[in-house]
């Protein structure tokens, strides 16, 4: 039971729940309705993916994600034990070729469904995007978090394909793909700070494993400027395009809209500054984790305002 517990616990199921929430606000909440605003236009609904389908589509993302999971933690057991002492670990006592085949056996299987679905909608090549996905993880895990900036991008890009490939998969989209490309580049950047906060955070095991990454290379002083000037890149793009599509909203005054968004960024930045310790950085990273989250709950006061 103890290992069983463990296992699920490696897998992130707190994590994947959010993957499967987000790609199932993204269908429900702006494709579809999307979808109704065509048809209220032209009189056709466009052609979509079932229900069935889309399940497959976000298992084979869930399958995906807890496969990266179970690698990682297997080839960060002995580093764990250093940053996290009290993490209770599905890797301790598992041979890396058991993790390793359980890698293959789930990333198997989310290929195959790619390439199923990629078919079912006569884009072949779509499925190569869970393929890359896969390559990446498993680069990631044995060298890119090992070389400064590499494994950060590289979770940032995977966190930003959770989104975009829900709207690569549907077709008819096509020409609504900019609201996905805001919702994948705000996980892109919010991934990206989160990245290097827990670099931060494990500072002390990645110094003794000879890991390059942020913090051990450049220092953490300069890693707060840099996390800093990314919290405010964020925060700037957001305001532009908050700009753009509320500044003459008549509902709602846009300032307040604004003032909405940006105290979160503004709390990032006052946490940063302050921060002091790993107790600090942890701190910073689930702020990151409840913004990222946040940001994409945003969809439904889209749906209710903007697409009803």
């Amino acid at each position: 039971m103890k290992k069983f517990l463990s296992f699920i616990y490696s897998i992130r199921p707190v994590n994947l729940f959010i993957i499967a929430l987000t790609q199932y606000l993204l269908r429900h909440y702006l494709i579809l309705p999307a979808y109704k605003v065509t048809e209220m236009a032209t009189g056709l609904f466009p052609l979509y993916m079932s229900e069935e389908y889309f399940f497959l589509l976000v298992l084979s993302t869930l399958l995906i994600a807890a496969a990266g999971y179970i690698l990682n933690d297997n080839i960060d057991a002995a580093i764990d034990q250093v940053n996290r002492p009290k993490k209770n670990s599905w890797a301790a006592g598992i041979p890396r070729s058991a993790d390793i085949n359980i890698f293959v056996i789930l990333t198997s299987i989310a290929v195959a469904i790619a390439f199923f679905l990629a078919s079912s909608i006569l884009n072949f090549w779509l499925g190569f995007i869970q393929v890359g996905s896969v390559v990446l993880l498993a680069l990631y895990s044995g060298v890119l978090k090992r070389i400064v900036f590499a494994g950060n991008i590289t979770v940032a890009l995977l966190s930003a394909l959770v989104i975009y490939t829900v709207g690569l998969y549907e077709p008819s989209f096509e020409p609504n793909l900019s609201y996905i490309y805001i919702y994948a580049g705000f996980a892109f950047m919010i991934s990206l700070i989160r990245e290097i906060v827990k670099d931060a955070e494990d500072l002390e095991g990645d110094k003794i494993s000879g890991r390059k990454t942020v913090p051990v290379v450049l220092g953490i002083s300069t890693t707060k400027v840099i996390v800093s000037v990314l919290i405010l890149l964020t925060a700037l793009g957001t305001a532009k395009i908050l700009y753009d599509f509320f500044y003459n909203y008549t509902v709602f005054n846009f300032w307040k809209i604004l003032a909405c968004f940006e105290i979160p960024f503004l709390a990032l930045l006052v946490v940063t500054f302050m921060a002091k310790g790993k107790g600090h950085y942890s701190m910073l990273s689930l702020l990151l984790k409840i913004v990222m989250l946040l940001g994409i709950l945003t969809l439904l006061p889209l749906y209710y305002f903007l697409l009803t």
